[in-house]
C-alpha cells in the first residue's frame, strides 16, 4: 500500500521486460495470439499487449506508476481472500488498509482481420468469436465446447484436423473470460499448402456443432 516506486527500480524492471518482448517476438503462436486480441479489441485496452511496447515502455516513470495506482485501484474491484486462524480484528485491519483505491474501465469487441507477414516455416492462424463473460451462466458449457472441440488429442478439431487428415501439428481451442466481454478462440500452426483444407475442416466441425445444438432446440 506505500510502495516507492523507485525511478532505480523502474528502468532496471524496464530492461529486463525489453528482453521479454524480445523472446515473445521470437515466438510465433505468442505474437499470432497477442495479434488476434489486438484486432477483436481495438481500441480498448484489452487489445494492448500485456508486455507493452518499447515506446510505452520508455513513458513510464515513479510518477506514473503513482498516479496508476491511484486512479485504477480501489477496493470495489479487489477480493482479499483469508483463511487460517484469523480474527474479526484481524479483517477490519486488512479492510482499513485497502480503503483508499480508486478506478473505472469498460472493453469493447469489433469483427476485424491482421496479418502479419514474417519469415519461418509456417503459418500461424488464430480464429476467434465473441464468447461469454466470466460472470455468465454459460461460461460452464462454453468451457465444455472448448473441451469437446479443441480440448486435447481426443477432441473434434484435433482428430479431424491433425489424426485423421495430417495437415497440422497443433490445433487446440482456448476461451479468455473477462468481467464483462469474452472470447472463443481456436489456434493452428501448419504449413502454407495445407492451411485451405485445414481450415475448410475447421469450419465445417463448428458447423457440425451449431447444427446439432439448432436440433436439440427444436
Amino acid at each position: 500500500m506505500h510502495s516507492r516506486f523507485a525511478q532505480e527500480d523502474i528502468d532496471l524492471e524496464r530492461g529486463v521486460v525489453l528482453e521479454e518482448i524480445d523472446m515473445y517476438e521470437d515466438s510465433p503462436e505468442d505474437v499470432a495470439i497477442d495479434k488476434l486480441f489486438e484486432a477483436c479489441y481495438a481500441g480498448s485496452a484489452l487489445g494492448r499487449p500485456i508486455l507493452g511496447t518499447a515506446e510505452t515502455l520508455q513513458a513510464i516513470n515513479s510518477e506514473a506508476m503513482h498516479d496508476y495506482m491511484r486512479r485504477y485501484y480501489r477496493p470495489a474491484d479487489t477480493v482479499v481472500s483469508v483463511s487460517g486462524h484469523f480474527t474479526e480484528e484481524d479483517l477490519d485491519y486488512i479492510a482499513e488498509l485497502f480503503s483508499h483505491m480508486e478506478g473505472e474501465g469498460r472493453n469493447q469487441i469489433t469483427p476485424s482481420l491482421v496479418l502479419r507477414e514474417k519469415q519461418i516455416e509456417q503459418n500461424h492462424l488464430c480464429l476467434s468469436f465473441p464468447g461469454v463473460s466470466l460472470l455468465s451462466e454459460e461460461r460452464f458449457a462454453m468451457n465444455l465446447l472448448s473441451s469437446i472441440l479443441g480440448g486435447g488429442m481426443s477432441s473434434r478439431l484435433f482428430q479431424s484436423v491433425r489424426e485423421q487428415n495430417g495437415l497440422c501439428y497443433s490445433v487446440y481451442t482456448f476461451t479468455t473470460p473477462h468481467l464483462d466481454t469474452g472470447l472463443f478462440s481456436i489456434y493452428t500452426g501448419l504449413g502454407p499448402e495445407t492451411e485451405q483444407k485445414a481450415l475448410a475442416l475447421i469450419v465445417r466441425e463448428l458447423h457440425a456443432r451449431s447444427e446439432e445444438h439448432t436440433s436439440e432446440l427444436q
